[in-house]
């Protein structure tokens, strides 16, 4: 095992640490939403941190990205560049779930 892919995996349990899965206290929305939990920020300043920021994002993407998590790689990112190019296509922005 070379450094590289230590700090890879040391990476990524930490960043997992700091996101978490939204579970609603009633069935409030299909249970595969696949929505993260966003906490609340004190500072403007922290609302850049990567455990704010990610979620807000992660949230904002639309249901055809975030529908099923176990896809591979390369299908996660085609669904997303497919996405983003709709949406930049049609002038919007990336738009909200609600």
């Amino acid at each position: 095992m070379n450094v590289a892919s230590l700090m890879v995996d040391l990476l990524t349990q930490y960043l997992a640490e700091l996101i978490h899965m939204y579970e609603a206290p009633r069935q409030l929305r299909p249970r595969d939403a696949n929505i993260l939990q966003c906490s609340p920020a004190t500072l403007n300043l922290s609302r850049n941190a990567f455990c704010h920021a990610s979620p807000a994002v992660w949230n904002k993407l639309s249901e055809t990205v975030t529908s099923d998590i176990t896809v591979s790689i390369a299908t996660f990112k085609s669904r997303l560049k497919t996405a983003l190019y709709i949406v930049r296509s049609s002038g919007d922005t990336v738009t909200f779930r609600t």
